[in-house]
């Protein structure tokens, strides 16, 4: 195995000697199989980490079904040092995602948080007021996260194969959709603190 390295190149894939193309890819297996595996646990073991095999749950187990796309060792290479970043990066996201999927109508979390509020506020605000509150802080947090609610949709729609999934896409969408909406995603939620200061 020889792998080279361009240290002339300005994004990561050229630095491996990959297009855009094969880097998006790449990029994209990850992160699609990343979403794989949770949505696995979450439907098939209803989150059960304990009972999903540890092929399923592990970084490793991930990584090893990634290697499928790659055809060239340039390519495993570079899927190998991606993996970790786009791996945790997906895995913040879904985190976000679920935590405030938690809160729903009727949900214990969501019980939890207002009668919080009730002790720090007292008899300030009426149950109705701090449902009202809760939902307008709930919506503006999760605003950056609604994206992933159609992703993990498309996901779930494509039976878990990556080839399906892309056929579902539009044309314009390809290879880079789901690395983009995961980036655009992070910069939201980051955007957040900041318009919190």
């Amino acid at each position: 195995m020889e792998i080279t390295f361009n240290h002339d190149g300005v994004q990561i894939h050229e630095s491996f000697n990959l297009t855009k193309e094969q880097g998006n890819k790449l990029d994209s297996v990850i992160m699609f199989e990343t979403i794989v595996a949770d949505r696995i646990i979450e439907v098939h073991y209803e989150g059960d980490r304990n009972a999903v095999p540890r092929e399923v749950r592990t970084k490793t187990g991930v990584l090893s079904r990634c290697m499928k796309y790659a055809v060239t060792d340039q390519e495993k290479f570079y899927l190998a040092y991606a993996f970790v970043n786009k791996h945790n990066m997906t895995m913040a996201v879904l985190a976000g995602y679920e935590a405030l999927s938690a809160t729903t109508h009727g949900s214990k979390l969501r019980e939890k948080l207002i009668e919080g509020a009730k002790e720090h506020f007292g008899e300030k605000f009426s149950q109705e007021e701090l449902e009202k509150k809760l939902e307008r802080m709930l919506d503006s947090k999760a605003r950056p996260f609604k994206p992933m609610k159609k992703l993990i949709r498309q996901v779930d729609n494509s039976n878990y194969d990556y080839s399906l999934f892309k056929a579902m896409l539009d044309e314009d969408e390809g290879d880079n959709y789901i690395p983009e909406l995961i980036e655009d995603i992070m910069e939201n939620v980051k955007g957040l603190d900041r318009d919190d200061d």
